[in-house]
């Protein structure tokens, strides 16, 4: 766990435990979220944003990747897709929730039998001007409710929220995706 107890003493003491690493002596905090839920979302990056070398370079290694998962963090592709101009090209889906509120725990497979997806081309160009991926993203809260609630979206919106929320702007965003980032996929290009 990361040692946060110095960011978030002072706005959360009421919600956090802190507990001492046996390990180091270290206070540590410790969080179980209330709810989390993985989705999936389809997306259309434009490949003149992503310019010629980028836009192919991440095709081919989508398309070596042969229909598996990618992850986009440090350790894999190394891309801060959210700093990049796209559009959702399709519902976002969730296919698994969890819920720590109440024992006994519950989890449910939200989408339990295979939906085809139906992508949608963006308005306004040919659908060989766009790179379609397929990315993984989950929302967490943390504790509360509502507006009220206090939470971590992964997803590239909430990575850009994020970025925004602070003076440094994108470099906070940036930090998340290199260190967190989602799991991607080449999808094939919708029929027009």
């Amino acid at each position: 766990s990361e040692s946060m107890l110095k960011y978030l003493t002072k706005y959360a003491r009421a919600h956090l435990d802190v507990f001492v690493d046996e390990a180091t002596g270290e206070r540590r905090v410790y969080a179980v979220p209330q709810r989390t839920a993985q989705h999936y979302a389809s997306y259309a990056f434009p490949r003149a944003d992503l310019g010629p070398t980028l836009s192919a370079v991440l095709e081919a290694t989508l398309e070596a990747a042969a229909g598996r998962f990618l992850p986009t963090n440090d350790g894999g592709l190394g891309l801060g897709l959210h700093l990049y101009p796209r559009e959702r090209v399709g519902p976002r889906r969730t296919f698994y929730e969890e819920d720590y509120t109440r024992w006994p725990f519950s989890h449910s497979h939200a989408h339990s039998k295979p939906e085809p997806l139906q992508l949608h081309a963006p308005p306004g160009g040919r659908t060989s001007d766009f790179l379609y991926l397929g990315l993984l993203e989950w929302d967490v809260t943390l504790w509360g409710r509502g507006d009220g609630a206090v939470g971590l979206s992964n997803s590239l919106d909430g990575y850009e929220a994020f970025g925004a929320s602070f003076p440094d702007g994108g470099r906070n965003g940036f930090a998340r995706a290199a260190a967190w980032g989602f799991f991607a996929m080449r999808l094939p290009q919708p029929v027009p």
